[in-house]
């Protein structure tokens, strides 16, 4: 890549003439434009299928003569830039996106956009039935607190009387 073909625009990738110890030598004069460095990786969290238990006698045991169903999800996070919820439920194989915030920077951008907030995604599926993964591939952080279902629990059949 030749030096004319810098032209600072977000995104691009630069070559790296050095790297030494904690020094990196790039071509072209970056001085006065924010620049972010690092190696590209998707980081990707999927949540273990979702289980019902009971307490019976100080031992859990699975609750699985019944239906769990999956209504929402509901997840906290702090000082993050940008992140997706992918929601696959098996029974369909259609993968629902539900993204948080923005995974482009531009050059006129000094400071990250982070957000504090929590997300109410949609599930509507069986509990052991549904993929759910938090994905990030960009280069922004993204930092998650706690995450919680909202459920109904059906059971197959109860005792009468």
């Amino acid at each position: 890549m030749s030096m004319e073909s810098l032209d600072h625009s977000a995104g691009q990738t630069i070559p790296v003439d050095d790297c030494t110890g904690n020094t990196i030598q790039i071509p072209g004069n970056w001085t006065n434009l924010p620049l972010y460095a690092g190696n590209p990786y998707c980081f990707r969290y999927r949540f273990s299928p979702q289980y019902l238990t009971a307490d019976s006698g100080g031992v859990r045991t699975l609750l699985n003569d019944g239906r769990l169903q999956l209504r929402s999800f509901v997840l906290s996070f702090t000082n993050t830039q940008y992140f997706k919820v992918e929601v696959t439920p098996n029974t369909s194989g259609t993968m629902y996106e539900y993204t948080i915030g923005d995974d482009d920077l531009t050059l006129n951008s000094e400071t990250l956009n982070l957000q504090d907030s929590d997300i109410d995604v949609p599930i509507m599926a069986e509990g052991n039935e549904v993929r759910i993964d938090l994905v990030n591939c960009s280069p922004f952080p993204s930092n998650f607190l706690t995450g919680s279902f909202k459920a109904e629990y059906a059971p197959k059949a109860r005792r009468i009387g």
